[in-house]
């Protein structure tokens, strides 16, 4: 019988197999200015990407589904562990074809009334053929349609960094958000700014923004939310800095070229609304 690590091992595999046989356009990633990022707002609209995303995503599934739980989704169930309420709405903020209701409700087993919400028509079209007893709705996540405060919880996966006018974004998100955002697998940078950059993804040619996490956490803080958890994603083959701090500082250093090259890394946020009222209007 194979060990566990080696399940876990050939169940990465065949992720990273997958979504290799997926990127169907191959374009060097390259750096630009904000500015650079707008004509390309739209790309992830394209009528193609669902079905190429929702190939990656259904090996995912099969293997939470045997017990394999991929270290972006273990970050997931812990940021879901720092939320304190029995039960809570949620908003998936840009959910694509829907699949993260299935690892929510594999991950916590408390009652989430769950809603997904796109810009992507085709994205949505999808969602709602895989969970028609689901609730979608085509919307910008940078104009989200919602009520102020109507969900307990906004997850916000995957999507701020190809958002041009993320600020808007995430005071959408914070808006829509009566008690907590969580923001899963967002690129961060130990750069003091944040860098953009251009390149491509399954089908198309996308935006993308590599978060500084200072000025990052900053815009939930002019929204309302206090920094409650930063939860990292290690992949299986890349050592933890509490198990090998060394080998895990090399291995960062390597992935960004060397001397003189800044770290990366993804990250999980949990936002938490501040409690502490609101500055006083100035007279």
């Amino acid at each position: 019988m194979p060990e566990p690590h080696d399940e876990s091992a050939e169940a990465a595999r065949r992720v990273t197999a997958i979504y290799k046989a997926t990127q169907t356009l191959h374009v060097d990633e390259r750096a630009v200015s904000i500015g650079d990022l707008e004509p390309l707002a739209d790309r992830w609209k394209d009528e193609g990407t669902p079905s190429l995303q929702r190939q990656v995503a259904e090996v995912q599934l099969e293997n939470l589904r045997n017990g394999l739980v991929d270290p972006v989704f273990a970050a997931l169930g812990k940021a879901l562990g720092n939320i304190p309420l029995t039960s809570f709405s949620l908003l998936d903020a840009a959910c694509a074809t829907g699949y993260y209701s299935e690892i929510i409700r594999h991950l916590d087993s408390r009652e989430i009334a769950y809603t997904g919400c796109d810009y992507s028509p085709a994205m949505i079209e999808t969602a709602r053929t895989y969970y028609p007893n689901l609730r979608f709705s085509v919307q910008d996540v940078t104009a989200l349609g919602q009520p102020d405060r109507s969900y307990d919880v906004v997850l916000a996966s995957g999507v701020l960094e190809h958002v041009p006018d993320f600020g808007k974004a995430i005071a959408q998100v914070c808006r829509v958000a009566d008690a907590y955002v969580i923001v899963h697998r967002c690129p961060i940078s130990s750069e003091p700014t944040h860098r953009h950059t251009i390149g491509s993804q399954y089908n198309i040619e996308t935006p993308r923004t590599w978060f500084a996490k200072r000025p990052f956490v900053a815009l939930f803080k002019q929204a309302g939310f206090d920094l409650a958890k930063a939860i990292p994603i290690y992949v299986p083959d890349m050592p933890s800095p509490r198990s090998d701090p060394l080998a895990w500082i090399r291995l960062r250093f390597k992935r960004r070229g060397g001397k003189g090259r800044r770290a990366t890394e993804q990250i999980t946020f949990v936002f938490e609304r501040s409690r502490r009222p609101a500055p006083a209007p100035k007279v």
